[in-house]
């Protein structure tokens, strides 16, 4: 069932919404981004019957330390008023260095599985040029970075994606993570990552693998 209008409590911090059976998505959207980031992905999740939701960063370009610790609280929130055991994270850029922090700094038991989309994981040069706490944790060397690279561990319940042209992740190698990584290497640039149908596929195959063998990560074309 789709839901157009967030349920009592919610409304400030979720937007579109999916029930379904397995286990929920919640998608981050990345510095600045609104939902409509995740419309491709939206409509694969619909398809395949994936229960989501699309989460809002309060404030926008707050610490993303912060964020992922306020996201933390409303995870354990949902995962006891809705009988949950755990949720998924899809995060596009600075969404996905919040997933990775839940998943490998706070250790969130919460947390089944992690992908991230575009993600700055070594930093951006492009970060110099934003505004805000948020902007200066992505500039290369940040203390977010710091937290990250120490805690960094290979994980199969953590797919990262990345595209040899992104035009924001600069350079776009600083994305990389390890030989497991999905490169993207047919033009699909930052934003547009988030609407490739193959990233959208491999997405739904990654949070729909089986507990005992999610799917690994590769090189796409």
């Amino acid at each position: 069932m789709l839901c157009g209008t967030p349920i009592a409590g919610d409304s400030r911090r979720r937007w579109r919404r999916r029930d379904g059976e397995g286990t929920l998505a919640l998608l981050l959207p990345g510095y600045t981004e609104t939902q409509f980031i995740f419309r491709v992905i939206h409509r694969h999740l619909d398809r395949a019957a994936l229960p989501y939701e699309t989460w809002r960063f309060e404030p926008m370009l707050g610490d993303p330390k912060l964020l992922a610790r306020d996201l933390e609280d409303y995870i354990e929130t949902i995962c006891r008023d809705r009988g949950l055991e755990q949720v998924d994270i899809v995060g596009h850029s600075m969404g996905g260095l919040v997933g990775r922090y839940l998943l490998h700094v706070l250790e969130s038991p919460r947390v089944r599985r992690v992908v991230c989309i575009g993600s700055p994981q070594q930093g951006t040069l492009a970060a110099h040029l934003g505004l805000g706490r948020a902007a200066r944790e992505m500039e290369p060397g940040s203390t977010l970075l710091v937290e990250l690279s120490r805690s960094y561990r290979q994980d199969p319940n953590l797919l990262n994606i990345w595209s040899v042209h992104d035009n924001i992740v600069i350079p776009p190698e600083s994305s990389t993570l390890n030989d497991d990584d999905v490169v993207i290497r047919s033009g699909w640039c930052h934003l547009g990552l988030n609407f490739s149908p193959a990233v959208a596929a491999r997405v739904v195959a990654f949070l729909s693998a089986p507990e005992d063998a999610p799917e690994p990560g590769s090189e796409t074309p």
